[in-house]
């Protein structure tokens, strides 16, 4: 007998498009820059942890993109036929443009800066998300350039966090 009722993929899916659904309604309803940074940095928060989610339901890892030069972003898996990563191109997890006006860059873990974004056009993964659901102990910075305002997401490897700071 069929038993009925939905898959967690298909939860995961759902719950995905009605967040980014109700960030860019939000941000299209006329909020102000500190609200589109602080929903940019939800949806990044979001897509994080549902590419972690696909990398442990299908088996497959996926890896973070960064793209032109920390204006944009993506998810790759790795295609284990050709030994290669091999970029999303759909949503959830294909690629999100941030605006001229956001920048997403990579923290260093001792606290001396930021450093830039790899060059557009590599798809090598900055952050790992392996499919026994582990991931590479990172730091992102998501700022607007002129604002004191930005926001951290990381990982120790297993939980990630999204931090406002001052």
């Amino acid at each position: 007998m069929r038993q009925r009722g939905f898959t967690l993929l298909e939860i995961l899916v759902v719950l995905a498009i009605v967040a980014i659904a109700s960030g860019l309604l939000l941000t299209r309803g006329g909020a102000g820059e500190e609200r589109e940074l602080a929903e940019q940095a939800r949806r990044l928060y979001q897509s994080l942890e549902l590419a972690r989610d696909q990398a442990l339901l299908q088996g497959r890892d996926h890896g973070l993109l960064i793209q032109h030069q920390g204006q944009g972003y993506g998810y790759a898996v790795w295609d284990e036929e050709q030994r290669d990563w091999r970029p999303l191109q759909r949503p959830p997890l294909g690629p999100h443009a941030l605006g001229e006006a956001l920048r997403l860059t990579i923290r260093s873990e001792a606290g001396s800066g930021d450093h830039p974004a790899p060059e557009a056009g590599e798809n090598r993964p900055v952050i790992w998300l392996l499919a026994n659901g582990e991931a590479t102990p990172f730091r992102l910075g998501l700022t607007r350039p002129g604002q004191s305002r930005w926001y951290e997401l990381g990982s120790d490897g297993g939980s990630h966090w999204l931090r406002e700071r001052p």
